[in-house]
């Protein structure tokens, strides 16, 4: 799932810098990481920092929504996980 993620975001940010007519050494340099990890980032090898993706984002002038388009769909076994979590908190208790 993670990897499908990664692979879409980086997807979308390269035909973003595409679209800005930006090499990756350009945007790299921009950024402040190395092309090859702009690279690695694109293809869906390389997790990065949210802090990175700020910045990928500003300087390519999109909307974190027009770069994030397919957000993982979230397990449902895992939501029933949570719900079973919450059922079972406490409530605090007042002094």
């Amino acid at each position: 799932m993670d990897k499908e993620f990664l692979k879409s975001l980086g997807l979308s940010l390269k035909k973003a810098r595409q679209e800005m007519g930006f090499t990756q050494e350009c945007l790299a340099e921009m950024v402040g990481i190395h092309w090859k990890t702009l690279g690695y980032i694109e293809s869906g090898k390389r997790d990065f920092s949210v802090l990175t993706l700020a910045k990928l984002i500003e300087c390519l002038k999109r909307t974190p929504s027009e770069i994030i388009v397919k957000l993982p769909k979230t397990d449902p076994r895992a939501l029933k996980t949570i719900a079973k979590a919450k059922a079972r908190q406490r409530k605090p208790r007042t002094l």
